[in-house]
């Protein structure tokens, strides 16, 4: 990112603005791209929405931690950090 600032940034009025974004169905919502800064909203969006937020940035370091075997808990930064994935298997 040029001048390592984000291409985009999430802010509290996000919040509201997806909030209102007509979510009544889906399991989950996803926010693409690693250029969006969103860590500090997922919890605020999780509860108002009462479903997980996944974010690029945030899968792939729940993956990383999953496949280092690491068991820390990871806390605020979603629901998908309290799931545990199942051993990578080797081929």
């Amino acid at each position: 990112m040029p001048g390592g600032k984000p291409l985009f940034s999430c802010s509290s009025a996000s919040i509201d603005d997806v909030s209102l974004g007509g979510f009544e169905s889906g399991e989950a919502v996803f926010i693409g791209g690693n250029g969006l800064r969103a860590v500090g909203v997922i919890k605020a969006l999780e509860e108002n929405l009462c479903r997980p937020i996944l974010t690029a940035n945030q899968v792939a370091f729940w993956q990383a931690l999953a496949l280092s075997g690491s068991r820390e808990p990871v806390v605020g930064y979603g629901r998908i950090f309290g799931l545990q994935v199942a051993a990578a298997k080797s081929v």
